[in-house]
């Protein structure tokens, strides 16, 4: 992953004619979702000014209805290969995040980040390998290893 700045970023969303900007995240099961917006949103977006409503998704707040903010990550930012020359498609992986910022500790990226943490104070590491072979299924696998 590329450490962007929010510059280069519209730099690149520029040069590159993407027109529309999926923001994706992960419910509370671990399924991803996603938020298209017109590039001309990108900076409100990369502010995380970007929201989602709850009552759609399962799980995220106990049954109350609120607004959740999406916190993109910028290292995650990937313009698809798949989309046509024209009309580009990009995408971040975005922290769901709560009006003040913080993060909702329940959420799986916020699960996984923890743990990562916790696992590098025990002296592990955590590398994961994607393959892509011919089946619908991306199968990952990861290793931990003392350092």
């Amino acid at each position: 992953m590329e450490n962007y700045s929010k510059s280069e970023i519209l730099q690149m969303v520029e040069e590159e004619d993407v027109e529309f900007i999926r923001l994706q995240f992960t419910d509370m099961f671990g399924v991803l979702k996603n938020v298209a917006i017109p590039s001309s949103r990108l900076i409100k977006a990369m502010e995380n000014r970007c929201t989602i409503d709850t009552a759609s998704l399962d799980g995220f707040t106990g049954g109350e209805e609120c607004d959740l903010y999406l916190k993109p990550d910028l290292s995650t930012f990937s313009i698809l290969p798949w989309r046509p020359q024209q009309g580009k498609v990009a995408r971040f992986l975005c922290d769901v995040c709560r009006e003040d910022g913080t993060e909702i500790e329940d959420s799986p990226r916020s699960i996984l980040k923890r743990v990562v943490k916790k696992a590098q104070k025990k002296g592990y590491t955590l590398r994961s390998i994607r393959s892509a072979n011919s089946s619908c299924f991306i199968p990952m696998t990861m290793e931990c290893q003392p350092r």
